[in-house]
């Protein structure tokens, strides 16, 4: 799903209402027949899994005190994802390969060692640590180099159509 408009017109509250980190003032948000808006305590958070976000500034959305490794598996070991650490580790690497990173070899690095490309990979690489149903994606190529962003984009389709993930891409 494309949500399209201009700048200030609401779109990323409206994804912000999507994944419930806001509460609509008006409407609702129907995710598998249920108001999210219902939602509270370990409910909210086991669906909140099920909804993630990539946000427009890879480079704001990387604590840089942390490597790689620490960023993806640290979500998965807060909500019992992944077993153990070299199983979180393991998918971690995978998934950065999925999105075209050479994986395993990035795991102790930090963010500033990487391009806005790769982050913004390593973004979206986080968004699928939960197998989420649905992923907005917050104008995800709008911070990086023209030359990247066939590419982002190309990885964000591929894994809409080969995971059955839904895409709502705002922009």
């Amino acid at each position: 799903l494309g949500l399209v408009g201009e700048s200030g017109c609401g779109k990323t509250t409206v994804g912000r209402a999507i994944l419930r980190l806001l509460d609509p003032t008006e409407g609702s948000v129907i995710f598998d027949g249920i108001d999210l808006s219902t939602l509270r305590g370990e409910v909210l958070r086991k669906t909140r899994n099920r909804l993630q976000i990539i946000f427009q500034d890879p480079y704001g959305s990387l604590n840089p005190r942390k490597t790689i490794e620490t960023t993806l598996t640290e979500p998965m070991e807060d909500h019992g994802l992944g077993g153990n650490h070299q199983q979180r580790r393991d998918k971690a690497a995978e998934l950065l390969v999925e999105v075209g990173l050479p994986g395993r070899q990035l795991l102790g690095r930090y963010p500033h060692e990487f391009s806005g490309g790769q982050r913004q990979r390593i973004m979206v690489t986080r968004a699928l640590l939960a197998d989420p149903r649905v992923i907005v994606a917050d104008e995800p190529v709008s911070m990086v180099d023209a030359s990247l962003r066939a590419t982002i984009l190309e990885t964000l389709f591929r894994i809409h159509r080969d995971r059955g993930i839904s895409l709502v891409y705002i922009t």
